[in-house]
């Protein structure tokens, strides 16, 4: 993609992190990799006690924020409160992301004006020298998948107006619950079949830090209620 004119619609990308210094400089540096170049990286600092605040200002690009709140969904909140792009993206402290995810996301958002989010496939890589972490499904590193996850995924910041925001009254599972928000609300998805996100599994994955029966409860509260939701739904057109 030729940068030397930039006409581009602007992509917020939003990366919350706390104590994250093991894998930061590697996940910001996939984002600034990308075959785009109309960016702007909001880095949501959770009050980090190593040396995640230096070295995210190493990098000028970067907009850096102490968190106000508390929570991975107060920090999304945040930034994309903070946010001046048309168009939003995920990232996660620990993941990496494929040169060409953000051209190929955004090419395939402009094809289809009523396309609300898109995502792509993942593929899970366990860090060397360590066990997968309770509850993650070993299966799962072979090969990629279908990522239905905030990381692999590029929205219309009129998603949010639409559907509201994460929920930051739920423990866990807040982004499974505004997927479901979308799928209720009739927002339009595409998947595309190119690899766009490698995600390194390890112990302090916040996603396998929550106690498995919590992590249960708590996805059986957001189906029940999605589903309800849709029997409302249903009800009012009859």
């Amino acid at each position: 993609m030729d940068k030397s004119v930039n006409t581009l619609p602007l992509i917020s990308v939003i990366l919350p992190v706390k104590d994250g210094e093991k894998y930061l400089a590697q996940s910001i540096e996939s984002v600034m990799n990308q075959d785009f170049d109309s960016i702007e990286l909001i880095v949501i600092d959770g009050h980090s006690s190593d040396e995640t605040a230096n070295i995210a200002k190493e990098y000028p690009q970067i907009k850096y924020y102490l968190q106000e709140g508390t929570g991975v969904a107060n920090a999304w909140n945040q930034g994309i409160s903070l946010s001046t792009g048309e168009y939003i993206a995920f990232q996660a402290c620990d993941d990496l992301w494929m040169p060409n995810k953000l051209p190929q996301q955004f090419q395939a958002l402009q094809k289809s004006k009523d396309t609300g989010y898109v995502i792509g496939m993942i593929r899970f890589q366990l860090e060397e020298d360590q066990l997968p972490p309770p509850g993650f499904r070993t299966e799962l590193l072979n090969g990629t998948h279908v990522g239905r996850t905030l990381e692999n995924m590029l929205v219309r910041k009129s998603v949010f107006d639409r559907i509201g925001a994460f929920d930051e009254e739920l423990d866990t599972a807040h982004d499974v619950e505004w997927f479901l928000r979308c799928k209720d609300g009739g927002v339009n998805n595409t998947i595309l079949p190119e690899l766009f996100l490698t995600k390194i599994i390890h112990q302090r994955n916040a996603t396998f830090t929550v106690h498995p029966e919590l992590g249960k409860k708590a996805l059986l509260n957001i189906f029940r209620q999605s589903i309800l939701t849709q029997r409302k739904k249903d009800d009012t057109k009859t």
